[in-house]
């Protein structure tokens, strides 16, 4: 083979495509159309335009999960197309010639203007070169092309002017402000005016008769999810509450750290071009069965805390729920996960009245598309769902007393996941934003993004090889940018209110997760703390009012300093905190953060007591 051309797609504008709804089934839709643009439809225009390199399927068009054959490369002259890799919503394809290119952009961009209206697709060819697989010019041509030719598309788009917004006579779609074409009738409970992009989403998140939404599918088979009592919610209000009181939401975003040279240091030292596309191909499918893998941890998580049994609620219905492991403040011998309590040692600490939170699913209530029969049907909704996943960026939502602990453990399972599969620990940077389930999705999306990328600034301020967790909690609005939110709410005369973000791997200062939780554990349970609201109420006004009133709240409340100090003390603390217990350390508190969290904070794992 003499010639090819190197293509690139891209999906440009996607946080707003996937989270511009403030309805689930929307952005659940939308997240699906997004990895069909990217794979399934990229798979069936190469079956249209020739000989490639990926496996037939028989039956499923929709399949996602073909691979490419390694057997099958371009150099041998018998493909017209050869798939380097797709993930990530993009796609890098080598083709024989320009012309085999273009009728692929063709037919990829007519499948997405029918039937994914709203979703920006960004394509680009090389200039046609010499392909030699025993050279090593892919890098630089892929570089080439990815800051030329595609970023150049991606600047023009910016200048597409808006939209037709329709004429004095037309409806007004609900979600899109764009012109109504359909109702939702059939796609939702309450039907109401949509336009052409929304009907598409909520076409690919509705249950198809006795089966699950081709949305719901591509999370079973993505995760190998099998034999789940339960459903995957598709509504903020089945993220399940407690009861009684109001129903908080967590929007959790994470992403990769440094991926980009994480991605050039596994694949340099590729020896030639076909060398490269393997390493390339190696690293995109340990990334997608890592971070598949990890949130296929959390439901195994989720299945462990399970009551064994449901309860009766006062109507007198079936409720199932998760209760929180009580915290074990044994002193304990030996050093980290070899460290076990000493025996025969009663817990003197524990408060026995201490309740532990629940949390209750939310009860299943099948809609006129369900057609299975009722002994088939669920009993209830998982109080968590993945709404962008198969990479290293990854945003799902969940009960928000959840999110936390729920971000922690697809850190943790990632970073070994992509330790095992690729043998390189990737660490990721989080966001966790609380709020009201009514509040507005895109906005608390946004938050959750920006406080992942204040997680990884911190992250490479301190030059740390480790995951971090940033969060916010609102019980009303949120105005301004986060910095402003922090400097209106956080800084204090004496230096800032926030112990966050959190180090959660193979960090030895104060401000870790261990850290957080020990702290959560010991003023929901501990004997000094538990059930004394009005007293934990006082030590966070005085905590803002800086140390000296912290020692003023120990002298009202009579309480002893040895006894706090004890209570209280943190694992790789400060020296100066063992004689005098002020609450801060140097310029940051070092406790607002757990008195503010404490019943937004589900434990999903016994605390111990591990300190130094």
């Amino acid at each position: 083979m003499d010639e090819a051309v190197l293509t690139m797609i891209d999906t440009a504008g996607i946080q707003g495509y996937v989270f511009g709804s403030n309805r689930l089934r929307e952005n659940l839709g939308a997240s699906y159309l997004v990895e069909l643009a990217t794979k399934a439809w990229v798979f069936q225009a190469l079956d249209d335009v020739g000989t490639h390199n990926l496996p037939k399927v028989a039956g499923d068009a929709h399949d996602l999960n073909r691979r490419p054959h390694q057997a099958l490369q371009m150099e041998d002259g018998k493909l017209c197309a050869e798939l380097i890799y797709t993930g990530g919503g993009n796609a890098l394809i080598l083709f024989e010639s320009l012309n085999a290119a273009q009728r692929f952009a063709q037919l990829l961009s007519q499948r997405v203007l029918r039937e994914a209206p709203g979703l920006e697709l960004v394509i680009a060819h090389s200039e046609p070169f010499r392909w030699k697989s025993d050279e090593n010019d892919l890098p630089e041509r892929w570089k080439e092309l990815l800051d030329g030719r595609l970023a150049q598309k991606k600047r023009q788009r910016q200048a597409t002017p808006t939209p037709q917004l329709g004429l004095g006579v037309t409806a007004e779609c609900e979600a899109t402000g764009l012109v109504a074409a359909f109702t939702s009738k059939g796609l939702e409970p309450e039907p109401r005016l949509i336009g052409r992009e929304a009907e598409a989403k909520l076409r690919k998140s509705k249950r198809n008769k006795t089966e699950p939404s081709d949305a719901t599918r591509r999370l079973l088979e993505n995760l190998k999810l099998k034999d789940l009592c339960f459903d995957f919610p598709d509504e903020l209000d089945q993220l399940g509450h407690k009861g009684g009181e109001e129903s908080y939401i967590a929007v959790v975003h994470l992403d990769g750290n440094d991926m980009g040279q994480v991605r050039r240091e596994f694949i340099e030292g590729a020896e030639d071009n076909r060398h490269y596309i393997e390493r390339l191909r190696q690293f995109s499918k340990g990334i997608e069965d890592a971070s598949d893998g990890a949130l296929s941890a959390i439901f195994q998580r989720l299945q462990a805390l399970l009551c064994k049994q449901p309860k009766l609620n006062q109507s007198g219905e079936e409720v199932w729920f998760i209760t929180e492991p009580k915290p074990n403040f044994k002193k304990r011998k030996g050093v980290g996960a070899n460290a076990a309590p000493v025996e025969n040692e009663k817990d003197r600490d524990l408060e026995p009245s201490a309740t532990p939170k629940e949390i209750e699913f939310a009860r299943f209530e099948p809609d006129e598309n369900d057609e299975r029969p009722e002994e088939k049907r669920p009993k209830a909704y998982w109080p968590f769902r993945p709404i962008v996943f198969g990479g290293d960026d990854v945003t799902f939502v969940c009960n928000g007393q959840l999110g936390l602990s729920l971000a922690a453990v697809f850190a943790h399972e990632f970073a070994q996941q992509t330790e095992a599969k690729l043998g390189v620990k990737i660490h990721t940077g989080g966001g966790v934003c609380i709020v009201k389930a009514h509040y507005p999705f895109r906005r608390a999306y946004d938050l959750s993004e920006s406080l992942t990328k204040d997680a990884k600034r911190e992250l490479g301020k301190e030059k740390r090889d480790a995951s971090a967790l940033d969060w916010h909690i609102s019980s009303t609005g949120l105005s301004g940018s986060l910095g402003a939110i922090r400097q209106r709410e956080y800084q204090v005369k004496d230096g800032s209110l926030l112990m966050r973000p959190l180090w959660l791997d193979g960090a030895r200062d104060w401000h870790t997760l261990q850290n957080f939780n020990w702290l959560i554990a010991v003023f929901n349970f501990h004997k000094q703390f538990a059930g004394r609201r009005n007293k934990l109420k006082a030590l966070r006004e005085a905590m803002r009012n800086g140390p000296e009133a912290v020692q003023e709240f120990l002298k009202t409340y009579e309480l002893s300093q040895e006894k706090i100090i004890e209570a209280l003390r943190l694992k790789n603390w400060d020296e100066r905190q063992k004689s005098k217990f002020t609450g801060w350390i140097d310029d940051r508190c070092a406790y607002f953060d757990a008195l503010e969290a404490m019943d937004h904070h589900f434990l999903i794992e016994e605390v111990c007591d591990e300190r130094d």
